[in-house]
């Protein structure tokens, strides 16, 4: 049974973690869950505020992680479902960004300033890097 208490206690950390950044209805249903029973949140009314609302957390999530770190297609996807966006939601959001994954690698290679005098060791770095971007 659910103890106003709890509703009133879970309702107010959730409020707390929205006002830092968004959440995923998941993320925070799983973050909530480690200190309020799993019924203490009200989740529909939380969705009514348009405090969560996941396809719009996907689309600026996934324009984060492309424009600020540089992630491609597959690991932008990957980081999405990791933070419980659903596939479709996942691949919309992908889909509607402009990536240009060519033009990445590129900048990558060039920020790095390799060139065929370079090291194996700095090779392997952005190689590494290359990797980290999906």
């Amino acid at each position: 049974m659910k103890k106003e208490g709890d509703s009133s206690m879970a309702f107010d950390s959730a409020m707390r973690m929205l006002s830092l950044r968004a959440h995923s209805e998941e993320e925070l249903r799983r973050k909530l869950s480690a200190k309020f029973p799993r019924t203490a949140v009200d989740f529909e009314k939380l969705s009514g505020l348009g405090l969560i609302d996941d396809e719009k957390f996907a689309c600026l999530l996934a324009e984060e992680l492309y424009e600020r770190k540089g992630f491609a297609k597959k690991r932008i996807l990957f980081e999405l479902k990791n933070r419980g966006i659903d596939t479709e939601s996942a691949q919309n959001a992908v889909n509607a960004l402009d990536i240009q994954e060519k033009i990445g690698i590129i900048k990558v290679i060039e920020k790095s300033g390799i060139n065929e005098n370079s090291t194996k060791k700095e090779k392997d770095r952005v190689i590494r890097r290359l990797i980290n971007m999906g």
